[in-house]
């Protein structure tokens, strides 16, 4: 059975496994391979240590998903950026290891950041999506509205993301 709960500073080594190896299984056709091939499994230990304390100081939210005891997805939400932001939460990563996708752990991970947003008085939601990603249809059918296109940087080299947005106050996703 698979359970989700909000992560701690203990799961970030895991929570880091799962995130990169998840971007080596879906962005072989998108990023450059180089980076891909280049991209560790693991965390180094200095790393480590400023993303506890940004769990720690509240700048970063996790939850994450659990087969058993191993965390299988893991889900990161902070504060949008941009002072026009403030009652903003972005969805920072969102990644499940692939063979428990399309199981609807995302949508249930998704739920829950949205009722920690509301209890963090968050009244809206975005989440970025690489435009070549094909998590943009579950962005979609989550009840996400495409408000535009961001560019973003990675490895110096520029890619297109998705931007969709959710209003927390009419949220249904719970229902779905």
């Amino acid at each position: 059975m698979i359970n989700i709960r909000k992560g701690i500073p203990e799961d970030l080594e895991e929570i880091t496994y799962v995130n990169r190896k998840t971007w080596k299984t879906t962005y072989p056709n998108i990023v450059d391979k180089e980076f891909l091939d280049n991209l560790s499994l693991t965390i180094p230990e200095e790393d480590l240590e400023v993303k506890k304390k940004e769990v720690v100081d509240g700048k970063s939210n996790y939850i994450v998903a659990l087969d058993g005891e191993k965390i299988i997805g893991m889900l990161k939400y902070a504060n949008a950026d941009g002072e026009e932001n403030k009652d903003t939460a972005e969805i920072k990563a969102l990644y499940i290891l692939q063979e428990y996708q399309k199981h609807g752990i995302g949508k249930k991970m998704v739920n829950m950041a949205t009722k920690e947003m509301a209890k963090e008085n968050y009244k809206n939601m975005i989440i970025g999506c690489m435009v070549e990603n094909p998590a943009n249809e579950f962005y979609e059918k989550i009840g996400g509205i495409h408000i535009g296109k961001r560019d973003f940087v990675l490895d110096n080299r520029s890619y297109k993301e998705n931007v969709y947005f959710y209003a927390l106050e009419d949220d249904k996703r719970s229902s779905l």
